[in-house]
């Protein structure tokens, strides 16, 4: 009976050291997760702020006009004279060859 006792309060322990090893294990997945998050919040509140300075920036300088017209695959034309566009002037990079 003793044998068994002490067998039985070896497998607790055991038991106890294996539950404590998945806890450390899911708290260090956690706060990289947290991390992550927390990072990807900063990326986006910097995104929309350099959004909002540019589009405050557009207006000051366009007269609130937008001058980009959509090409159909999510980017933008910038349609103003000497930028580019459909008759070939602007950067080379611009219009696809190098």
């Amino acid at each position: 009976m003793a044998r068994l006792e002490a067998a039985l309060d070896a497998e607790r322990r055991r038991h106890v050291r294996q539950l404590e090893t998945v806890r450390r294990a899911a708290d260090r997945q956690l706060t990289a997760v947290v991390k992550e998050i927390a990072a990807l919040r900063h990326h986006e509140a910097r995104a929309e702020e350099l959004a909002r300075r540019l589009a405050e920036c557009e207006a000051r300088l366009g007269g609130g006009r937008d001058r980009r017209v959509n090409d159909g695959s999510g980017h933008t034309l910038d349609k103003g004279p000497g930028r580019g566009g459909p008759s070939g002037s602007g950067w080379p990079s611009d219009r696809g060859d190098k």
